[in-house]
């Protein structure tokens, strides 16, 4: 098997996990890291993404100016080739995740979700396998829930708002704590969904919000302002 933990590969550069066919015994699990798109056939265990980012939009940072795009590509893609989010494929592996941000479309075989941000959407061939629970899977639940097994409490959410999708940039792939956006409480726990949901920071966030005004005088009116992210 093969973990890949605190890991970071450059997506903008198109590097990508790619699982050989031949290896369909492989445990291949991906802890922590902030990788670029994942390709792999029908394996016998699913692929693992926990706390991490996986992207396939390759979007580069820059000071000056707008981020600039790579050549986009999907997150997890079935078989060798990456087909588009809908199209026909015959075999593709399994993925098990909690707690991660997908930025590009995922196409699986069978899906198992929780805590989890499908920013581009998501597909799985088998709908009678797993669950997604607790996680963003896109606009429209109705029109998503036919290309995903049983969905618990998935919203439907507006589209989360990121700090950055830019690659080497402060809050990559974070959601706008300042937005107020119900995919910061939308977690199994109460928490934060996608690849920053372990760190609890929406939670915190709150916490301080309550207790701060325990902490001055009784004519002074208290409150929080998030500082602005430096590049």
């Amino acid at each position: 098997g093969l973990t890949l933990r605190h890991v970071t590969m450059d997506p903008v550069a198109g590097s990508v996990l790619r699982v050989d066919p031949s290896g369909w015994t492989a445990e291949v699990s991906v802890e922590r890291s902030l990788i670029g798109g994942i390709r792999a056939d029908v394996g016998a265990f699913a692929i693992r993404v926990v706390d991490s980012v996986v992207d396939g939009r390759g979007i580069a940072y820059r000071a000056c100016g707008d981020p600039t795009r790579s050549i986009a590509t999907d997150a997890i893609a079935m078989g060798p080739s990456s087909p588009s989010l809908g199209g026909t494929v015959a075999t593709g592996a399994e993925l098990w995740t909690r707690g991660a941000t997908f930025l590009g479309s995922v196409a699986v075989d069978a899906l198992d979700a929780q805590d989890s941000v499908f920013a581009d959407g998501v597909q799985a061939l088998r709908r009678q396998d797993g669950c997604v629970r607790y996680s963003f899977v896109g606009t429209d639940l109705v029109a998503a829930q036919t290309d995903l097994p049983a969905t618990f409490r998935c919203g439907p959410f507006p589209p989360p708002t990121f700090q950055t999708t830019a690659f080497e940039a402060n809050g990559y792939g974070a959601l706008r704590l300042a937005d107020g956006h119900p995919l910061l409480s939308a977690a199994s726990d109460g928490g934060e969904v996608g690849a920053y949901h372990h760190l609890d920071r929406s939670g915190r966030l709150a916490r301080l919000r309550r207790r701060a005004a325990e902490f001055v005088s009784l004519d002074v009116r208290s409150g929080v302002e998030l500082a602005r992210w430096e590049d």
